[in-house]
C-alpha cells in the first residue's frame, strides 16, 4: 500500500484536496504512531487502511466545520492524537491543547508534535477536571472536540464554561452517544448539527453551540 496515494483518494471522497505538505507530515505521523503502538496501546487497528480511514480520513472530515484562525482550541481525551493532530494540519492557526490523562499518550503526543514540527500546539497530562482547575479563568475556546472520551455530562458542563460565544464543541459518537447526548440537561448549550461519518456506519459528527 501507498501511504500517501490511499489517503489522498481517501479525503477526495469526504470532499477534500490534501497539500503534499499535508501528505508527507500524515505518512511520518502514520510511522510514529505504529512504531509506538509496539510499545504502548495506541490504537487497537492494525490495517493500514483502517487506519488511513477511521483516524486520519475521519479527523479530516471534522476539519471542514473548523476555520484556520488564532483562536484557542481544546481537544479533549486525545489518546494518538486523533482528530486533533490531523486537523491541526490543516488548521494551522489554530492553538491546540490536548487533554490526554495518561502520561505515556502524553509522551507519544509531544513526539508527534516535535518531529513534524507543529507549531503552538501544548500536551498536558491532566484530566478534565484538573484541566479546567489549571485555567486561570473560565476559558475562552473557539472549540471543544473529543473522540474518545468517555461521560459525556462532563464534557458537556467543561463546554459551558470553556466556550466563547461563538464557540462550538464538535463529538464524535456513537448511537448510544446520541442517545445519551439527548437526555443530558445542556444548560446554555443547544444541538446544531449531526452529521453522519462518511468513514462509519452508525457514527456521527454532533455540533453543539451556546443558544
Amino acid at each position: 500500500m501507498r501511504f500517501q496515494e490511499t489517503l489522498k483518494e481517501r479525503a477526495k471522497e469526504v470532499g477534500l484536496e490534501l497539500q503534499e505538505r499535508v501528505l508527507q507530515q500524515a505518512e511520518t505521523y502514520f510511522g510514529i504512531l505504529l512504531q509506538w503502538n509496539r510499545k504502548i496501546s495506541l490504537t487497537s487497528l492494525r490495517e493500514p487502511e483502517e487506519i488511513i480511514t477511521y483516524h486520519f480520513v475521519e479527523s479530516f472530515f471534522a476539519s471542514q466545520r473548523m476555520t484556520d484562525s488564532p483562536s484557542l482550541w481544546a481537544d479533549v481525551g486525545s489518546g494518538a492524537g486523533f482528530p486533533a493532530l490531523p486537523i491541526k494540519l490543516l488548521r494551522p492557526r489554530l492553538k491546540l491543547y490536548l487533554i490526554e490523562p495518561q502520561r505515556k499518550k502524553v509522551h507519544f503526543l509531544k513526539e508527534v508534535v516535535r518531529r513534524l514540527d507543529i507549531p503552538e500546539v501544548w500536551a498536558v497530562a491532566m484530566n478534565l477536571q484538573e484541566f479546567q482547575n489549571s485555567l486561570p479563568a473560565p476559558g475562552k475556546f473557539r472549540y471543544i472536540t473529543s473522540r474518545a472520551w468517555g461521560a459525556l455530562s462532563p464534557l458537556v458542563g467543561f463546554a459551558r464554561q470553556s466556550l466563547e460565544p461563538e464557540g462550538r464543541m464538535l463529538l464524535f459518537l456513537g448511537e448510544k452517544g446520541c442517545q445519551e447526548l439527548v437526555r443530558l440537561d445542556l444548560g446554555g448549550l443547544m444541538l446544531d448539527e449531526k452529521s453522519p461519518l462518511p468513514t462509519r456506519e452508525r457514527g456521527f459528527l454532533v455540533e453543539l453551540k451556546r443558544g
